[in-house]
């Protein structure tokens, strides 16, 4: 971490007195996970999954409710209806109701009629049949803890997602910083040569075309090193738009900060490890595999609703809170006032549920065929871009001999044409391969970078 804030401090302050800083791709990534506004993002998610728990356990909270109704008319009381109860929901589909009602009036209808000092009740309502095992409060509840591991899972791949194209940016970055120094170093050649050149003329022993030929290729290679510094000025700034620090601040990326030496790809040991593994775990499938069981969660609240309706409610009764009556000739307490209902209710054909049921069903199917071809997409990719990578470490090490043969051309041009036996378009005709060689191998270094960046994001194996 520490490493972390110096890095960034060498960002955010310009610090050129400090001298060249190396941005590793690691530190890079460290950075982007630690600041990009997409990684803060991925973690809003994870509190939003809480708030949709909390808010499905809110089926169950507790609920006081009073209601007053009153009607005074013509100096005559006609009614006053006051009733407040507590009703507790419970996980299994029981509801627990207390309550204390009175009625007073002189015109208070014969049903709501209660006892002067008023009405106390305690009683449970439950569903018998539709909604004993499952119903839509059990339902959101389950959902809603299955919603935190989704969240868990989309963090993963919005993280996935921002690592790659942070990832291509760096390595493009690397490209024109490696590129530019290319371009310095056979700028320098070129300087030489016509440093060399001219102190020849001037003395006699060179022709001035050949002087005039050598400042132009130096003004050539002036406009290729003028075009590669923009070049890596620009993909600078590109990679700035992944540099962030506390308090959601951007970062400009500063010239004395320079990215690590660009190379061969080589695959750390966690891509390695994924690459061997099957492929289970990877953050797409895992998605699948929530999609399937909350679209199973929802098949079996659906499938609830082929049963009937059966709703039963008992309450005991009693004036005031005196609920149990006890027989004193018996010795036993019992329930002597009570209220008893029943609902039930059944549609004759269910073909709602039936075909709500057949369309879960399809759903789930449909997910299924989805997570296979996931599947085997990320089975193709892994294999492309491993073979890729494969195919490309052979055509550097190709290309690195090819470099060196040219390095060994040029360096026997110029000691030919140190000693009159070459000429001067010749030398600068083994520089310019000599150049694009080396922008060859740099492209292809850089393309194997791309590769194992999209190697790991297939695989799902960024950290």
């Amino acid at each position: 971490m520490n490493r972390i804030l110096s890095l960034v401090l060498i960002l955010v302050f310009h610090t050129a007195a400090l001298g060249q800083e190396i941005l590793s791709e690691k530190e890079f990534l460290d950075i982007v996970v630690q600041y990009h506004p997409v990684a803060q993002q991925a973690k809003l998610i994870e509190q939003q999954a809480n708030q949709q728990l909390r808010k499905a356990k809110g089926s169950i909270d507790p609920v006081l409710s009073s209601n007053f109704d009153h009607k005074n008319f013509d100096k005559k009381n006609y009614f006053a209806l006051w009733q407040s109860q507590l009703t507790i929901p419970t996980w299994y589909g029981v509801d627990i109701e207390a309550g204390y009602q009175t009625a007073q009036g002189q015109f208070v209808n014969a049903e709501n009629y209660l006892p002067e000092k008023g009405l106390g009740y305690v009683g449970v309502s439950a569903n018998l049949l539709q909604g004993l095992l499952v119903d839509e409060r059990r339902t959101a509840l389950r959902q809603a803890e299955l919603f935190q591991q989704y969240t868990i899972n989309q963090q993963t791949i919005l993280l996935n997602e921002v690592l790659r194209e942070s990832l291509l940016t760096y390595w493009n970055w690397a490209k024109a910083y490696q590129e530019k120094q290319v371009v310095e170093q056979v700028l320098q050649l070129s300087v030489q040569r016509f440093e060399g050149l001219r102190e020849s003329y001037e003395g006699g022993y060179k022709s001035a075309m050949d002087t005039l030929e050598a400042y132009i290729q130096v003004q050539n290679r002036q406009n290729q090193l003028n075009e590669a510094t923009i070049n890596l000025r620009k993909a600078a700034l590109i990679l700035s738009n992944f540099l962030w620090r506390e308090n959601n601040q951007p970062v400009v990326l500063t010239d004395n900060v320079i990215p690590e030496e660009l190379s061969l790809a080589v695959l750390n040991q966690n891509t390695q490890n994924a690459l061997l593994q099957n492929i289970e775990q990877h953050p797409s499938l895992q998605y699948y595999d929530w999609k399937l069981a909350d679209l199973e969660i929802e098949r079996r609240m659906k499938q609830e609703k082929l049963k009937p309706k059966l709703k039963v409610k008992y309450n005991l009764l009693g004036e005031q809170f005196d609920l149990l009556y006890n027989q004193q000739d018996v010795g036993v307490v019992v329930a002597q006032n009570y209220k008893l209902g029943a609902a039930f209710s059944m549609p004759l054909w269910m073909r709602t549920a039936k075909s709500d049921v057949e369309l879960a069903d399809i759903k789930i199917a449909d997910t299924k065929f989805d997570a296979q071809l996931k599947e085997q997409e990320i089975n193709n990719k892994r294999t492309f871009y491993l073979e890729q990578l494969n195919n490309l470490a052979n055509q550097i090490a190709i290309q690195e001999s090819a470099v060196q043969n040219y390095k060994t051309l040029l360096e026997g041009e110029q000691e030919k044409f140190r000693v009159g036996e070459s000429s001067l378009f010749l030398v600068n005709s083994r520089e310019s391969k000599y150049l694009e060689a080396n922008m060859k191998l740099i492209a292809l270094k850089t393309k194997s970078q791309y590769v194992k960046a999209e190697l790991m994001w297939a695989v799902g194996q960024f950290r």
